[in-house]
């Protein structure tokens, strides 16, 4: 069989069968979720990624549905997912903040500008703060600067500690990066 008669397989059956995966989409991400769509896109897009005669094989085979399906569950579940990283974890980081107290939120807009008098390290680190986003301002903010523990961030926020402690990790990463970049680019004092 041609690669093009394959294709044509494919597509009808995606076609034939759309308005079902659209409904296992919506009992998979629960009816209010609104990044339902968002999750059969990707999903049907890592499934035609995979290559014209794999999935021709899943079509033959008899059970494309069930594939597809599945692969949404892991999508929507796995926290190292495309999707999750993509879509979940930038709205968890939204989601977050907001829940907040009020008397808190000017600390999100608050520019960290840094201070003439300060030495330039302390300079230098208000300006990496400064450039990492909001999510990852606050973490620094709060465990190292107001030198909360992980447990209170958590508790505060309503977060899992595990959630929390891949995202201090990127943000330190994230940190460091910054710092060095800034670092490297400052001209040393003479007198």
């Amino acid at each position: 069989m041609t690669q093009e008669s394959k294709k044509k397989v494919v597509d009808k059956w995606l076609t034939d069968n759309y308005e079902q995966l659209e409904l296992n989409s919506i009992k998979t991400a629960t009816y209010d979720n609104p990044l339902r769509d968002d999750l059969l896109a990707l999903t049907l897009q890592q499934f035609l990624e995979m290559g014209i005669d794999r999935c021709y094989e899943i079509v033959i085979e008899g059970k494309p549905e069930n594939y597809i399906t599945r692969s949404m569950r892991l999508n929507l579940k796995s926290n190292t997912s495309i999707f999750y990283q993509k879509y979940r974890k930038p709205a968890l980081a939204i989601r977050e903040l907001k829940q907040g107290s009020e008397k808190h939120i000017g600390l999100y807009e608050m520019d960290l500008a840094f201070d003439a008098e300060i030495p330039i390290k302390d300079q230098i680190t208000r300006q990496a703060l400064n450039k990492l986003d909001v999510y990852h301002r606050e973490i620094f903010t709060k465990l190292y600067l107001q030198e909360w523990t992980q447990e209170e961030f958590c508790e505060y926020y309503d977060i899992p500690v595990k959630e929390l402690r891949n995202n201090v990790a990127s943000a330190r990463k994230r940190f460091k990066k910054l710092y060095k970049d800034i670092e490297a680019n400052v001209k040393p004092f003479r007198l």
